[in-house]
């Protein structure tokens, strides 16, 4: 069942459209909107259920609604109306006393979706909360995995020789420097794909730490310590750790740096 509350558009004063007290609770499909109507822009909060209470004493399950307007500011040229939706929790029921209090232990967990729509109306919201309402307790938790049994998928290295292309010496590392020197560089791609899924410097010798920007102040051991010395080869090469199995294109680049 779908309840109706009209809001006036322009209050005067400070006006309680919808009172705490008058018991307005939210249903067994828990969602409310502000809207236009049956058509027309809808915003809209939705919630899993009103079973919202994780912890408190003789604390009754619900969520109540309550909204009042004011014009806020009333000076010449300038006219401000504010309206304020509170979701409260269920403090009052008919016959029963008020519980207007909060316990030192009192807790609120729930799952709940904000949506808007620029032309279904309410409608819409009342569809999104049946499709939502039915779909987040498939949600995984932090403690539940998103797949069963997974496979861990078998990686492979690669490494790709590179010939008849000269480039300078420690080229890349050099032109970090500000050097304008010339070096390699080359992109992975997998099957058809356009976006390159690793890319790396081609050299014979690479780097096994990052360059500080005091290297130019180090003395030569220190910076000879840079380089991965055991992996030297005479030719140049790239190396792609971790690789799915499949059909891959290498592409090599020739760059040099110009500072003008």
């Amino acid at each position: 069942r779908i309840i109706e509350q009209k809001i006036p558009q322009y209050p005067e004063g400070t006006i309680k459209v919808i009172g705490k007290e008058e018991d307005n609770d939210l249903g067994s499909s828990p969602w409310v909107s502000v809207d236009d109507g049956e058509k027309g822009e809808a915003h809209a909060l939705i919630f899993e259920t009103t079973d919202v209470i994780k912890a408190g004493e003789v604390e009754r399950e619900g969520i109540t609604l309550e909204l009042f307007e004011t014009d806020h500011y009333q000076l010449p040229g300038l006219n401000s109306r504010l309206a304020t939706l509170l979701l409260l929790k269920n403090s009052y029921e008919k016959g029963e006393k008020p519980d207007d209090k909060l316990p030192k232990d009192f807790v609120v967990e729930y799952n709940a979706e904000f949506f808007s729509t620029e032309n279904g109306g309410y409608p819409a919201v009342a569809k999104e909360a049946e499709i939502y309402q039915s779909l987040i307790k498939y949600q995984p938790t932090n403690d539940d995995n998103i797949t069963d049994d997974e496979k861990e998928t078998e990686k492979f290295n690669l490494t790709a020789y590179v010939h008849l292309a000269p480039s300078f010496p420690f080229g890349s590392f050099l032109s970090a420097l500000g050097k304008n020197v010339s070096y390699l560089s080359a992109e992975v791609y997998k099957e058809n794909s356009t976006t390159s899924s690793r890319s790396g410097i081609v050299s014979r010798l690479s780097l096994v730490k990052e360059i500080p920007t005091n290297f130019n102040d180090l003395n030569l051991f220190e910076k000879l310590s840079f380089i991965d010395w055991k992996n030297f080869s005479f030719f140049k090469k790239i190396d792609i750790p971790s690789l799915e199995k499949g059909r891959y294109l290498i592409k090599i680049f020739y760059s040099i740096l110009v500072l003008i």
